[in-house]
């Protein structure tokens, strides 16, 4: 855990990117300690060129809507995390690929190991379709026709599905020179209050964790994952019962 303040949070997100693979680490202050300022400052630094080494991109979110989502990832998690990252962010990168695709034989063999339907909706960026792209991205449902316009199959509605789009996320990332992608997750305390949801909730960070660092261990190309969860000490304490009854093994992955 590291203390609420800004050098402690600052100092962790750099020794976290020190590292590949997945990292994980939380901020612990009451109420009113500027949990959240300490987030958004650290959002807006890590935009900055030079602030860190190599390439990253942050999104900040809340751990949860006021009413907490059937599918976590799909309808919730995934669709805040590209909300976090921008659509502004999304056509940089889409700009960045095309500087890099020309007459590259290699980074297009990269490219082909994409799931189709995240590269298609990706393509569509920045094209007359983008706004049925973005939409797709962001967990909408679309008709037949919207997806075939953007040449996809699927939507994403399951949190199996979302799973997969968010390492394809990571993959291109990779593919475009990005070290990782920081997660900056306010108000983690409003996870553990769910009956009954709480555990799903933290499950589906524990094993985005261990799915993350087993690709990168089988030298899988991938961007590193860095969450930063901000939580009240009260909220953090309620995590103990779950993992003292081996239901999920989520403080494991917290140093």
């Amino acid at each position: 855990a590291v203390v609420c303040n800004f050098d402690g949070a600052t100092t962790g997100t750099v020794n976290a990117l020190k590292a590949q693979g997945a990292f994980y680490y939380v901020i612990l202050g009451r109420y009113g300690d500027g949990k959240t300022r300490i987030l958004f400052e650290l959002n807006k630094l890590l935009k900055q060129p030079g602030f860190v080494e190599g390439k990253v991109i942050a999104s900040f979110i809340k751990a949860l809507p006021p009413r907490p989502p059937t599918k976590y990832f799909a309808q919730y998690l995934l669709p805040q995390i590209i909300q976090g990252i921008g659509l502004k962010t999304f056509k940089q990168l889409r700009d960045d690929l095309e500087k890099m695709v020309i007459g590259r034989k290699e980074l297009e063999e990269h490219l082909n190991k994409l799931n189709p339907d995240f590269y298609n909706a990706f393509l569509a960026i920045g094209g007359n379709n983008e706004r049925i792209a973005w939409r797709w991205f962001l967990g909408e449902t679309l008709t037949q026709a919207q997806r075939r316009s953007i040449h996809v199959i699927s939507n994403i509605r399951t949190d199996e599905i979302a799973e997969r789009m968010f390492l394809e996320l990571l993959k291109l990332l990779w593919i475009l020179g990005y070290n990782a992608l920081i997660l900056l997750i306010d108000e983690f305390e409003y996870i553990t209050i769910h009956k009954g949801k709480s555990i799903i909730f933290l499950e589906t960070f524990r094993k985005l964790y261990d799915t993350i660092n087993e690709a990168i261990s089988q030298l899988k190309e991938i961007a590193s994952l860095i969450a930063v969860f901000a939580s009240t000490p009260a909220g953090w304490d309620r995590i103990l019962p779950f993992h003292e009854q081996g239901i999920t093994p989520f403080l494991d992955r917290v140093p």
